[in-house]
């Protein structure tokens, strides 16, 4: 199999990848979001956590649910939102309805996103996935949500190389 590496942007986009981390032990979920233009330049991140059990798939859909409402919090547009849990991003273009609690936080990221023509969710390999990684595991460092203008020391390394 090639390898994966994360790629930037169309031009005019911004991408924001997107991870979650369980902690078990801790009955703690936590996410990373990582923002970057189309020239692959760090422009911002986030990381947050909540103390609960849940479900891979409820965590990874409760990160793109708090990077959603992040990002529209900005204000910005024509994003790409890209995580590494398949079944979500297929979960969330897909118009099935679902009662659990996984299908409720899906169906909150469908109604946020229908504000938003342009932003877009899509699958990324994990390996491509690195920065909003990183910042998962990070989260629990901060006392509660946290937000970065400048890059957290956790992800320099990866964003320099990465960057084209």
């Amino acid at each position: 199999m090639q390898p994966v590496y994360w790629q930037p942007p169309p031009p005019n986009y911004f991408k924001c990848n997107i991870d979650a981390t369980f902690f078990t032990t801790k009955k703690t979920v936590s996410m990373g979001a990582c923002l970057r233009d189309e020239k692959g330049t760090f422009v911002a991140a986030l990381t947050t956590y909540c103390e609960a059990v849940m479900t891979v798939a409820e965590g990874e859909a409760w990160g793109l649910y708090q990077g959603i409402q992040w990002i529209s919090s900005l204000g910005y547009h024509n994003v790409i939102f890209e995580l590494d849990c398949k079944m979500v991003v297929d979960d969330v273009h897909n118009s099935k309805m679902n009662l659990s609690e996984y299908g409720s936080i899906i169906q909150n990221c469908r109604t946020l996103l229908d504000h938003y023509n342009d932003f877009v969710v899509v699958f990324t390999r994990r390996q491509a996935n690195g920065s909003a990684h990183a910042l998962a595991r990070e989260a629990l460092s901060h006392a509660s949500r946290s937000t970065f203008d400048v890059i957290p020391f956790c992800i320099a390394t990866i964003i320099m190389n990465e960057t084209p």
